[in-house]
């Protein structure tokens, strides 16, 4: 007579459960995953009905059923593995491990937005939007004009665009300061759905001055197009800005770095050593009608 362990009926079953479960995962079916989390304690189920079955079908008045350390070590791994089950879909893991893996990264666009600015405004303030990439140009017009595009990480196209329109640049006038503030959006992190990347383009009417302020807790990349710097603009907290000097560009750009070898490009820079230990560079594109001073950055200004 072949006599079978308890549990090689119920290992059997839950096998082909769970192969079947996860080929229907990879061919698309990614919320069969949620149901798996849902009803893991129907393994319990099956092992309990093995027990009983084997002991109904005994012959003997008084069966009695032998369990050796494999056994036992299972029944233990069997208990330990349903608590951590139960753990996990009562925390909620189970659920972001399921948008997880029905996720990937969808490419959206930022639509285009104007901001008005009022005829008393003499300054903008920009709060550049952190580990993004920011261009700056000019506009003819008299309005501030922004876009973007990006990748975000998340389950649907629907999904990763609403993310992105539901937050726009917050504008606030001060008297004769127009401050302009990017939103933020929650990142990808690890298990963690939100937005990968992100790059904007923002349009500056001619006559202001612009004062850019970043973090240097955060990595952002900034180009500025010469020929949008039209007043006096300073930078400062950004970590990588790329000055692109175009045929109406007229200003002195100058740059105080902790490094000289961080000044970069194919312009001829002027560059004086000062006792505290940075260094000024200094280049012209044009005439110095207008400057651009940058404040601890790595520059690379190139001459197109």
């Amino acid at each position: 007579m072949v006599r079978m362990r308890v549990g090689t009926l119920s290992m059997g079953i839950s096998l082909i459960a769970l192969g079947v479960i996860l080929l229907v995962a990879l061919l698309g079916g990614y919320g069969i995953i949620d149901q798996l989390f849902k009803w893991w304690p129907i393994i319990l189920v099956i092992i309990g009905g093995e027990i009983l079955l084997y002991v109904y079908r005994a012959q003997e008045d008084q069966p009695k059923i032998k369990y050796d350390f494999f056994s036992i070590f299972m029944i233990m791994v069997i208990f330990v593995s349903s608590g951590i089950f139960y753990a996990i879909t009562s925390t909620g893991i189970a659920e972001q491990v399921s948008v997880n893996i029905s996720s990937r990264d969808f490419s959206v666009m930022i639509p285009q937005k104007e901001i008005s600015i009022d005829e008393s405004i003499k300054k903008i303030v920009i709060n550049t939007p952190n580990r993004a990439t920011l261009e700056v140009n000019k506009t003819e017009g008299k309005n501030v004009i922004y876009q973007g595009a990006g990748e975000v990480f998340t389950e649907s196209i629907e999904a990763a665009q609403a993310i992105v329109e539901g937050k726009q640049i917050y504008a606030n006038q001060v008297e004769e300061t127009l401050y302009l503030q990017f939103p933020t959006f929650e990142r990808r992190q690890d298990i963690k759905t939100g937005v990968t990347q992100l790059n904007y383009q923002i349009f500056i009417p001619a006559g202001v001055d612009v004062e850019l302020k970043g973090s240097n807790h955060y990595y952002s990349n900034i180009t500025i197009n010469g020929d949008a710097v039209k007043g006096n603009w300073t930078m400062n907290g950004i970590n990588s800005v790329v000055v692109n000097g175009g045929a109406d560009s007229n200003f002195i750009l100058e740059v105080a770095t902790d490094h000289r070898h961080e000044l970069q490009g194919n312009v001829n820079w002027e560059i004086k050593e000062q006792e505290s230990g940075y260094s000024i560079g200094k280049t012209t594109f044009g005439t110095e009608e207008h400057k651009l001073t940058i404040l601890k950055a790595r520059v690379e200004a190139m001459e197109l």
